[in-house]
């Protein structure tokens, strides 16, 4: 069984700095991400994919707070907003 632990260190080990900065000029809050690609998020989560009691591990740590909440919807409108005023609408579809 895969551990919280070894998730977190293998995307420690697939995070690329680069990326950190292209995530930061779309506005996205950086201080608790690696830059891991899609490609090798995709990789580790089939490994876990039958684990649910990890995936909520993984997700729990973080415990939305009033301003947490503010700030996710203040940086979705703000990816709401880039996305129309390139038309491509927004993230979700």
């Amino acid at each position: 069984m895969t551990t919280v632990a070894k998730v977190m260190s293998e995307l420690k080990k697939k995070g690329n700095p680069a990326r950190l900065q292209a995530f930061a000029s779309h506005g996205a809050p950086i201080d608790n991400m690696f830059g891991v690609s899609v490609a090798d998020m995709k990789v580790i989560a089939k490994g876990i994919k039958d684990e649910q009691a990890l995936a909520c591990a993984l997700y729990e740590p973080v415990t939305p707070t009033r301003c947490t909440w503010r700030e996710w919807s203040r940086t979705a409108r703000k990816w709401e907003s880039d996305c129309s005023a390139h038309g491509r609408g927004t993230p979700a579809g």
